[in-house]
């Protein structure tokens, strides 16, 4: 049967018969799928002939090399690989070409992972130190959310301070102290009831596996740029708003090796700097939610708040 129908479109080229024009099936942006290398940074859109329920692909690139080579047809920035064997009639075409003109257009806009990660690492690069109250969201054990805030200070090369309003109210965390340790001061309180742990203690051990040393944007910036590069490890996509560009990608845990996760980085357009995390497992159960509220960049954080 298959011979049967190579031989039929063979012989259907050789006598240039053009199909009748066709209608196509509704399509929508979310429906669209980044593509797979070596077509990074187009879009592939998959549409079925309603004659024949026939499977065209077409994929639209953002960079064109030269204007017309290896079959495939060129319209300004956009490239259309046509992946079908029977010869469409004149008329049809232009149609179906008018029909993907929005969705070059979006191709065009649509901005690159590398450059979203280059904005971020130049954006970081003039920060000496930050400020942000942080709210951390994860699943309780019965089943319920419960919710972490504290203030966050930081001041490069390393230098971190969290103040706990939930829970713990008072509570600070200072890194690193005189031996390169964790301070700890329960509500705030010095003297005997100080607590100097190692980074990795078991007392400090968080679900996630992220440690107090492994909470910096910096950290965050270049973790987010390996999950969209070797550490990726399935689709990715890019939306963007007025205000974020939202990454959603498949990747290697940041903190927990051997272990996949489903990221979604958002980030700020004003500041090119992270604005939100949210993390499910690859079966697709929530782990947490971070989110960086009223942050503050070059406030001048003096030594003496990690002392």
């Amino acid at each position: 049967e298959d011979s049967a129908r190579r031989g039929q479109r063979r012989r259907a080229a050789r006598s240039h018969q053009s199909l009748p024009c066709v209608a196509l099936d509704g399509y929508s942006r979310e429906a669209l799928r980044p593509p797979q290398p070596p077509l990074r940074g187009g879009l592939t859109l998959d549409l079925k002939l309603i004659t024949g329920q026939r499977l065209l692909r077409f994929s639209i690139l953002k960079e064109t090399p030269t204007p017309r080579q290896n079959g495939k047809i060129v319209f300004g920035q956009a490239r259309f690989p046509m992946i079908f064997q029977e010869k469409l009639s004149g008329g049809c075409f232009w149609l179906l070409l008018l029909n993907l003109l929005p969705l070059w257009a979006y191709a065009a806009a649509a901005p690159e992972p590398v450059d979203v990660i280059e904005r971020m690492k130049t954006a970081y690069a003039g920060v000496k130190d930050y400020q942000s109250v942080v709210e951390v969201i994860k699943p309780a054990r019965d089943g319920s959310l419960k919710k972490e805030r504290f203030r966050y200070t930081f001041k490069k090369p390393n230098r971190i301070r969290l103040d706990f309003e939930i829970p713990y109210k008072g509570t600070m965390v200072i890194y690193p102290d005189k031996d390169g340790e964790v301070e700890v001061r329960p509500w705030g309180l010095t003297g005997v009831f100080e607590l100097h742990v190692a980074p990795e203690s078991f007392l400090l051990r968080a679900s996630s596996g992220q440690r107090v040393d492994q909470t910096d944007l910096g950290l965050l910036i270049a973790s987010i740029a390996r999950s969209l590069g070797k550490g990726r490890r399935g689709e990715m996509r890019i939306d963007e708003s007025e205000s974020q560009m939202r990454i959603s990608v498949v990747a290697d845990d940041h903190f927990r090796e051997g272990v996949v996760t489903r990221y979604r980085f958002s980030v700020d357009k004003k500041t090119w700097l992270p604005a939100e995390i949210e993390e499910w497992t690859f079966e697709g159960s929530f782990e947490r939610r971070i989110i960086f509220r009223n942050l503050k960049t070059n406030i001048g954080v003096p030594d003496s708040t990690f002392e």
